[in-house]
């Protein structure tokens, strides 16, 4: 067993990418996908602050070398909190720059979080996909809740 940080998706699927001989290509044209591992370590709400306010938009798009206007939907960031917790990502994550509007984004969860009355949180009902704020945004597991397998249907016929 791994003891694995629950804020670590970004860092896994970046090591998962290079280490895949499948996924991996250095030619852009053979690309379907593009990965911007942008700040893919782990991460609390408060390194999360600290880190964003150090990246605006504009760096990100310039270190995007492959990013066209014909693209642009083919790539992809991964954040490894909800999105609400990367609020300060002002001009990539969120709130992005024109360039980076058509990008998809994956956070643990899609949802904001509200506090009611007697103080505990719940999720709002706001769907966020279509927000000019968090647009393109998708939720996506926590780790714990994701197994690599090279053959899946043998893993699986063999249940």
């Amino acid at each position: 067993l791994y003891k694995t940080n629950q804020y670590s998706f970004s860092s896994i699927l970046l090591e998962r990418l290079l280490q895949s001989q499948e996924c991996y290509t250095t030619d852009p044209n053979e690309a379907d996908l593009f990965y911007a591992p942008v700040l893919p370590a782990p991460k609390d709400s408060e390194m999360w602050k600290k880190s964003c306010s150090h990246v605006p938009g504009e760096l990100v798009k310039k270190s995007l070398v492959y990013l066209n206007t014909t693209n642009a939907c083919k790539h992809f960031l991964a954040v490894g909190k909800s999105h609400s917790d990367v609020l300060g990502c002002d001009g990539w994550f969120s709130n992005p720059i024109s360039e980076l509007q058509p990008i998809a984004r994956l956070a643990y969860s899609n949802y904001s979080f509200v506090t009611d009355k007697q103080g505990a949180h719940k999720y709002d009902k706001h769907d966020t996909t279509n927000d000019s704020t968090h647009p393109n945004l998708y939720s996506i597991p926590y780790p714990s809740s994701i197994h690599f397998f090279k053959n899946n249907d043998t893993l699986l016929e063999s249940l």
